[in-house]
């Protein structure tokens, strides 16, 4: 792996809860930090579930250690027009040179609503909006 094969610029997102205003709170997401990554392709599979036929594509996302924050699974990975969520992570090399994401892309659920620009729409917080808050 070298630098070079880095050419998709991504994001990664955090899982927040923030105050509704209301004295309760709300799930959402919000951008954690902008990374150059090496997205690859693994594996697709195709099944039935709760009767609806679920297209499931899993995914390596490579990117330096220096560039990625603390991650956990409830972080997601913004590419293009697509939600990714993390399943598990490496780090790969002790030098800890570089860091590999194992995800799938999300299907449907809470998916980030995007402006015609195919930008992601965000609340005043700077959280973005998805199908389940919407």
């Amino acid at each position: 792996m070298n630098a070079g094969e880095l050419r998709s610029p991504i994001q990664i997102w955090k899982y927040l809860m923030t105050s509704d205003g209301q004295g309760g709170t709300t799930a959402t997401y919000g951008k954690e930090t902008d990374a150059w990554a090496k997205i690859k392709p693994l594996s697709g599979s195709r099944g039935v579930d709760a009767s609806q036929i679920m297209l499931e594509q899993a995914y390596e996302v490579w990117m330096r250690y220096e560039d990625y924050p603390p991650l956990n699974k409830t972080n997601k990975i913004l590419f293009e027009n697509r939600t990714f969520t993390i399943h598990a992570f490496q780090i790969v090399q002790e030098k800890r040179a570089w860091i590999k994401i194992y995800c799938q892309e999300d299907a449907g659920r809470d998916t980030i609503i995007f402006d015609e620009n195919y930008q992601p729409i965000t609340d005043e917080l700077g959280n973005f909006i998805t199908d389940e808050n919407a």
